[in-house]
């Protein structure tokens, strides 16, 4: 539901709602969360990079 709702994922979001992916989708994210502290370690602290539009 997130992919349909964020405007430049809703195409790929829309997508998997029709071949009936967000099942597959929904478990990926399960499995991520699961090994979330593991992955914190790739995520500098502080705060975000600037961008320059």
């Amino acid at each position: 539901m997130l992919l349909a709702e964020v405007q430049l994922t809703r195409p790929l979001g829309r997508v998997l709602r029709w071949v009936r992916l967000s099942p597959v989708i929904d478990a990926l994210d399960r499995l991520v969360s699961r090994y979330r502290n593991g992955l914190g370690r790739f995520v500098p602290e502080g705060p975000a990079p600037r961008r320059y539009p």
